[in-house]
């Protein structure tokens, strides 16, 4: 990949991150808000944010559905898109270890995907007919603590050090 595309890339997902959370929340901070004002989450979330808002939030929920939905399943189907010519490529690989190996590699990535992108998906484009913001703090606990804390052993178990490490620490707490 040439040095332009890359840029253009980093840009255009920069510039679109930066877009898609400031311009709503511009909007957000001119509404008139009422009560405590205290959000009944871990951080600064879209939803409970809107249920502060003493005014109809109807539009404002339209637009954030559809900002979520067109952020989260169009990077869903860049990635998707990216994964297929992956394999159509490891497919390609005429030795068994090369293509056991791009797929260990690949296979960790796509663990912590699906995770992230099935959250995220649950949380954000999702009808709000059935919210429920015990579900949404939950849900928002695992993809804000619980991955980074499985990230780096989903990464390295597919290191034979590593795994030869955890057989090592699994035998001895067993012989005990």
């Amino acid at each position: 990949m040439r040095r332009n595309r890359r840029v253009f890339l980093v840009a255009l997902s920069w510039l679109g991150g930066f877009l898609s959370v400031s311009i709503p929340s511009i909007f957000k901070a001119q509404l008139p808000y009422c009560g405590p004002n205290i959000i009944n989450h871990f951080f600064c979330d879209s939803v409970p944010l809107i249920q502060l808002v003493c005014a109809d939030t109807t539009l404002l929920q339209l637009i954030d559905f559809g900002l979520f939905a067109f952020v989260i399943i169009g990077s869903l189907i860049f990635v998707t898109v990216t994964y297929t010519c992956i394999l159509w490529t490891v497919f390609h690989i005429p030795s068994v270890t090369g293509r056991k190996k791009t797929f260990s590699t690949c296979g960790s990535h796509f663990t912590i995907m699906v995770i992230v992108y099935a959250s995220s998906i649950f949380m954000y484009v999702t009808p709000r007919s059935g919210y429920s913001l015990v579900v949404n703090k939950t849900v928002s606990a695992i993809v804000i603590f619980i991955i980074p804390v499985i990230n780096p052993f989903i990464f390295t178990l597919r290191n034979d050090q590593v795994k030869n490490a955890m057989h090592d620490i699994i035998r001895t707490v067993h012989s005990r």
